[in-house]
């Protein structure tokens, strides 16, 4: 049987994990300081855009801008209504939508039957009085035996 006695290649070992140790650390600093750089970037244009035009006061004094010039009628709609005046638009009218007669339309056309009447309560009369007892015919006494029991002998 053949042994192999060969050292193992240390050298080559030792190259190759050196080689990505040096990747490795080199790819970790170029993606961070990539990464702080895209963000330093944005975080510029976000406070560019802030100081230029895009802030909150500039864009709630815009929509506040926007909204007059939408609802700047309303207060004037709305003392007109209160004061018993409708616009047209707002005016009640009769509909002439027949939606809801034809929903009618598809329902069952059966008539509910009437609940039957109710019976009178039917009024029983009193029960006729009873007839007075008739006492019973005297009965001849029978021979009463004695209640006592016969003495027995040695009893005391």
């Amino acid at each position: 049987m053949a042994v192999d006695k060969t050292e193992p290649p240390i050298k080559v070992i030792i190259t190759v994990a050196g080689l990505s140790l040096g990747i490795l650390m080199t790819m970790r600093v170029f993606f961070v300081s990539y990464f702080n750089s895209a963000y330093d970037s944005r975080a510029r244009e976000n406070i560019d855009q802030a100081l230029h035009g895009d802030s909150y006061i500039w864009t709630a004094a815009r929509v506040r801008a926007e909204e007059e010039r939408r609802l700047g009628r309303l207060q004037a709609s709305m003392a007109s209504v209160a004061q018993g005046q409708r616009a047209g638009a707002i005016s009640p009218a009769a509909s002439t939508d027949i939606a809801a007669l034809s929903g009618w339309t598809l329902m069952p056309r059966e008539v509910p039957r009437p609940p039957a009447p109710v019976a009178p309560p039917v009024v029983e009369p009193a029960p006729a009085p009873a007839p007075a007892p008739v006492a019973p015919a005297p009965v001849a006494p029978a021979a009463v035996a004695p209640l006592v029991a016969p003495h027995a002998p040695g009893a005391h």
